[in-house]
Formats: structure tokens, C-alpha cells, sequence
């Protein structure tokens, strides 16, 4: 059988005193841990007492001594996880409820460096901090702080990331201006071709035969008229060009 436990709460005061209200989260409940932030709602002592049930049986109550006041609360440092997102810096807190509030400090990791302190009421949100210069470390801790009793947590250890320089970026701007060249050189050289190609192939170029000779041959008559005649004296390629006086 499951064992529950039940929680009730008495604080001194003039009004209240000797009443027992049960927890609203711990009456009754399966595990031997509960939240009862939500039940200690004043700066006065507080008496709690707890029972557990199983089945039928039930036991006596057992009371907490001395009484419990929330000003004597050790606050601890909240659970973080520090992330980069691209050039973000970027923080997620645990989730302690609606009373608590986290102070963020973080920094570049340089000598020198000043610390910037943010205020996060965060309810398990990732929270964006910075944008973070390319090849640089930031570092990040958080305390706890709760206003109602002013009391806070030591400060957490400190997490640090760091975002890549620009190597990747600066080799894609070579790789670029290197093919922006070679387009540069290509294209009006392929243009070229073929046009050159386009010229040939609808206008092409008939080479004469090397036998086609033009030989002059030039007769003296006494006519007085000149002709000029082109003849074929053989059945060879070779033509003569006659000059008649």
C-alpha cells in the first residue's frame, strides 16, 4: 500500500494560534518530500506537523521543533545551464516558483572586464543575456534572491562559453571572391568560344586547293584594242590571265 503523509501548519499570532490548516500541496501526498512555499505566507514561527497513513492505520502526528520561521530560510543557488545560440548568449534557471527572483551576473573573460547584473524572474524560460563578440569567453553566475524575507543565496559558481572567431566566415569570403574571379575570367571566355563556333558553323571558311594558281601571261600584238580575257590553257587547275593589246 502507499504511505500518505499529511501536513498541517499553525503560525503564532493573536488570531491564529492553536489552528491547524492542512497544507493545500501536502495534504495528503505519496513521497517524503514536498514544496510548502506556497503555505508559509507570513514572517511569524510557524509549527508544522506530518502523520502517515497506510490503508487503515494512521499515526501520531509528529511536530517540527523549534518553529519554523521563513526568515531563517538557507537559500542556495538556483540549477542554470549556460548555452550560446550563434552569437547569443543565453541562460535557463531552474524553476523555484513565483517568489523567488534571480540575480544574472555575467561578464566578458578579459582583464579588466566590467560586470553586467541582469533580474530574471524566470519560470524555466531561456533568457537571452548578450551578443557576444566573435572569438571572445563569457562567464556567467546567479544567485538566488527572495524580496519577501530579503534574504539571498551565495552567488553560483561561475560557467563560461565562447563563440568561434570568424576563420569559417573569413574562408567562405576567400572561397567566394576566388569563384566571383574564375566567373569573372570563365564566362566572357565561353562567350567568346562560342561565338567563334556560331560564326563557323553558319559562315564557314572555304580554303582555295593549292593548285588553283593565277598565273599571268601577258601577249603583245599590234592591235589597237586591249582585252582581257581569263582562259584555261589545260585541263589543269591552273588559270591564265591574258592581256591583249
Amino acid at each position: 500500500h502507499d504511505v500518505l503523509f499529511s501536513l498541517a501548519r499553525e503560525y503564532e499570532s493573536l488570531y491564529m494560534s492553536h489552528v491547524w490548516i492542512p497544507s493545500s500541496w501536502c495534504s495528503p501526498t505519496k513521497g517524503p518530500e514536498c514544496d510548502i512555499t506556497d503555505d508559509i505566507t507570513a514572517t511569524v514561527p510557524y509549527n508544522l506537523r506530518v502523520r502517515a497513513t497506510q490503508g487503515s492505520e494512521t499515526s501520531a502526528w509528529s511536530t517540527l521543533k523549534p518553529p519554523f520561521n521563513r526568515n531563517s530560510t538557507i537559500l542556495t543557488p538556483p540549477g542554470m545551464d549556460v548555452t550560446k545560440d550563434g552569437f547569443h548568449l543565453v541562460i535557463k534557471l531552474e524553476d523555484l516558483g513565483s517568489q523567488f527572483e534571480f540575480l544574472v551576473a555575467y561578464w566578458r573573460r578579459e582583464p579588466g572586464a566590467k560586470e553586467h547584473v541582469k533580474v530574471v524572474r524566470s519560470r524555466g524560460i531561456p533568457v537571452h543575456l548578450e551578443t557576444m563578440e566573435p572569438g571572445a569567453a563569457y562567464c556567467v553566475k546567479v544567485q538566488t534572491f527572495v524580496k519577501a524575507i530579503g534574504r539571498h543565496s551565495p552567488f553560483s559558481q561561475a560557467e563560461c562559453v565562447k563563440v568561434q572567431g570568424e576563420t569559417l566566415p573569413l574562408a567562405l569570403a576567400l572561397f567566394g571572391f576566388v569563384g566571383f574571379m574564375l566567373i569573372l575570367v570563365v564566362v566572357p571566355l565561353s562567350i567568346w568560344k562560342m561565338g567563334r563556333l556560331l560564326r563557323h558553323s553558319c559562315c564557314p571558311v572555304v580554303v582555295l586547293p593549292d593548285t588553283l594558281i593565277l598565273e599571268l601571261y601577258v601577249t603583245t600584238t599590234l592591235s589597237p584594242t586591249t582585252a582581257l580575257t581569263l582562259v584555261q590553257p589545260s585541263c589543269t587547275s591552273t588559270f591564265a590571265l591574258v592581256i591583249i593589246f
